[in-house]
């Protein structure tokens, strides 16, 4: 009898030995250097919790049912990229940049265009003998008009395809880029170019085509 006794206490020391063994070390887990290397905060509780998770942005860890680490540092930093860019001073200087940029393109675009005019004012007028409509000729009759050439051509031809024929003089200078220029439309207009018919006002076209 007093064998099993003994027995039976070491039993019992044995497992309270082991209780506090897994106190120790943390039940859950979530105490582990394992678990606080791979996870944000506590274990989620349920499906929703993770799927809340995921629709903010984390990745989830399959094993310890919690936030990412990793991903909560991403998602931490991205946000603070985000406030920092909401800030007045750096939207201004933002907006600096853009308004820069778009002033840089602008002058691109007017010095291309003014090269453009002075190699044409350079070569003389090629005057047709008859008037060209820019609704109906082909690129190869347009490309003969002064002021046109083969790329300005390219561009009435298209711009026909996708938005129909030009309503005027005005429709077509703005929305064929290369005639924009007020010398290079006037050229054009004496030298033939109509739209429905009609120059351009006040340039009239040189006596030969209208023979």
């Amino acid at each position: 009898m007093g064998w099993l006794v003994c027995q039976t206490k070491k039993l019992r020391m044995a497992a309270v030995v082991y209780a506090l063994l897994l106190a120790g070390c943390g039940g859950d887990g979530t105490a582990s250097q394992a678990y606080q290397q791979a996870c944000h905060g506590e274990p989620l509780p349920d499906q929703q919790a993770i799927y809340q998770a995921e629709a903010d942005g984390y990745r989830i860890n399959s094993r310890y049912r919690c936030i990412d680490r990793q991903s909560w540092q991403e998602v931490q930093a991205a946000m603070a990229r985000l406030e920092h860019a909401r800030r007045p001073e750096v939207q201004a200087r933002a907006e600096a940049a853009a308004d820069a940029e778009h002033a840089q393109r602008l002058a691109r675009i007017a010095a291309r265009a003014a090269a453009r005019e002075q190699a044409q004012a350079a070569v003389m007028p090629r005057v047709l003998d008859k008037p060209v409509d820019a609704n109906h000729a082909s690129r190869e009759q347009l490309a003969a008009v002064c002021g046109v050439d083969a790329d300005g051509a390219e561009v009435i031809v298209l711009a026909r395809q996708q938005g129909g024929p030009f309503t005027g003089w005005a429709d077509l200078v703005h929305r064929v880029l290369p005639l924009s220029a007020a010398q290079t439309a006037v050229a054009a207009s004496r030298c033939g170019l109509t739209v429905n018919g009609h120059s351009l006002a006040g340039a009239a076209p040189a006596e030969s085509v209208l023979r």
